[in-house]
């Protein structure tokens, strides 16, 4: 092998190591960026739901349709919990929610994306 073989050889490692040091930071910061744009994402979303039903708690139908306006709007599953009691006041997948109890020992938080009344500051 020549001298100037092993040279090339030697400076396309160097280079392949260099770039490698390089690209994981770069994707491993990309993966980061992603997921808090979609979080930051959900969370304006939920909370233009939750300001369109804040005058619709109480008429259990007319918050459904705001809901499931909102579940196809967005491509996905709105639910509406009661935060004090942890029940489910309504849900985009069904037309009128049965209040059900949704903070059980299965379930000990509500999910990132639920929305929480208004009225709880």
């Amino acid at each position: 092998m020549s001298l100037r073989l092993q040279l090339l050889a030697a400076f396309a490692y160097v280079l392949l190591l260099i770039i490698v040091a390089l690209e994981v930071p770069l994707a491993l910061n990309l993966a980061r960026r992603i997921d808090a744009e979609v979080k930051n994402e959900a969370a304006g979303q939920a909370f233009v739901v939750a300001a369109s039903a804040s005058g619709r708690m109480k008429q259990p139908k007319r918050l459904a349709q705001v809901l499931r306006k909102a579940g196809s709007d967005l491509g996905g599953r709105v639910i509406v919990i009661d935060a004090p009691q942890g029940r489910l006041l309504a849900d985009s997948t069904v037309g009128v929610t049965r209040q059900l109890p949704y903070a059980t020992a299965a379930r000990p938080g509500h999910p990132p994306a639920s929305l929480i009344p208004p009225n709880r500051q």
